[in-house]
């Protein structure tokens, strides 16, 4: 039941996504998600991230390392000033992943 509530609800919000010039996509399972990220992803690439269990616990960030992407992760800074700059490098990363703390129906984001 919940299930298909959620399929039905995806599309709203999905589409919601869509008029705010967003792509959403829904999917079932880990597995499936970080087989959607890296086919959208392409190797060589630069990616970097904020605070995000959800990442954590879909282990994208052990495969980033194993496949061919540029990594830059904050958490390996020596020091706070190093920090800074690898969150300053985010900027320009090809790809920045994060999770947000909500989203409506019609697809607004709420950090």
């Amino acid at each position: 039941m919940i299930t298909k509530r959620n399929d039905l609800l995806s599309k709203k919000v999905i589409q919601g996504l869509k008029n705010r010039h967003m792509n959403g996509y829904y999917v079932h399972s880990k597995q499936e998600a970080l087989d959607l990220a890296f086919e959208i992803m392409k190797p060589g690439t630069t990616v970097g991230w904020g605070g995000s269990d959800t990442l954590n616990k879909i282990g994208i960030k052990e495969e980033l390392y194993k496949r061919n992407f540029k990594v830059i992760d904050r958490d390996q800074a020596k020091d706070a000033e190093e920090k800074y700059k690898l969150e300053r490098d985010c900027f320009y990363a090809d790809y920045y992943l994060m999770s947000t703390n909500a989203m409506t129906e019609d697809g607004i984001l709420v950090n």
